[in-house]
C-alpha cells in the first residue's frame, strides 16, 4: 500500500512508513509508538513526549505527506468501486424499495455529471475521483 517510489527509493524509514499508515487508520500516538519503538518506556514522560515530537516533525516532512496522500487515494478508489458495486448489485434487487432507492442514488449523483455531445455519444465525468495516471517505469 502506499507510494512505492517512497519506498524503493528510500525516501521514508520502515518506521516512518509504519507511523503513516497507522496515522492514516486513525491511532493515537501513544499506539504509532508502541507500533515503531517497541523498547520505549511509556511510563518515562520524557522519553514519550521525544517521540511525539519526532512524529509531529515527520508529518511535516514531504515525503510523508507525499506518502499519506497515496495510502488516501488507494482508499479512495477501492471505496468508490466497492460502493458503486454494491449500488449495482441493490439495483437489481428484488426488493423494489431498495432498487428504486439505489437507482435514485445513481440518477441523482450522476446526472449532473453525464453529458452528450450528440445522442450517440456519451461521456460520464466522476468529480471527486483521483487521476490515476500511469506508474513510473524507472526503476
Amino acid at each position: 500500500m502506499g507510494n512505492y517510489n517512497v519506498r524503493r527509493k528510500g525516501l521514508l524509514n520502515s518506521w516512518e512508513i509504519l507511523a503513516c499508515q497507522l496515522t492514516f487508520q486513525g491511532r493515537p500516538d501513544e499506539y504509532i509508538i508502541k507500533q515503531c519503538w517497541p523498547d520505549t518506556d511509556m511510563n518515562n514522560k520524557n522519553e514519550v513526549s521525544g517521540k511525539k515530537r519526532r512524529l509531529t516533525y515527520l508529518r511535516k516532512k514531504p515525503e510523508f505527506l507525499e506518502y499519506y496522500r497515496t495510502i488516501l487515494t488507494e482508499f479512495q478508489v477501492h471505496a468508490f468501486g466497492k460502493a458503486m458495486n454494491k449500488i449495482v448489485e441493490q439495483i437489481d434487487n428484488d426488493n423494489q424499495w431498495l432498487a428504486n432507492k439505489a437507482a435514485n442514488d445513481v440518477l441523482t449523483r450522476a446526472s449532473k455529471t453525464v453529458i452528450g455531445e450528440d445522442e450517440n455519444a456519451v461521456t460520464v465525468k466522476i468529480q471527486g475521483l483521483p487521476e490515476l495516471g500511469t506508474p513510473d517505469s524507472d526503476g
